[in-house]
């Protein structure tokens, strides 16, 4: 996993403490991510770092719902 952060987001302390954020949900979404192969996640909005930990959670999840989502329909599409 890797996390890019454009200094828009915040001063470093701001930046850090979403890396250590999106550490944890990654742990906690281990198992989905593991079936995509390398992530990377990239913020450069600074809307992102006034996120709760659950707003950033919800967000997390919904966007590998929809990754997962994608990723089965190109499955489906090249069998």
């Amino acid at each position: 996993m890797g996390i890019v952060i454009s200094r828009k987001i915040g001063h470093a302390v701001i930046r850090n403490r979403f890396k250590r954020h999106m550490r944890v949900l990654f742990h906690l979404f281990q198992t989905k991510i593991n079936t995509f192969g390398d992530l990377v996640w990239v913020a450069t909005r600074p809307s992102i770092a006034r996120l709760s930990f659950e707003a950033l959670q919800n967000r997390v999840n919904d966007g590998l719902n929809q990754l997962n989502l994608h990723l089965q329909n190109t499955r489906e599409a090249q069998a």
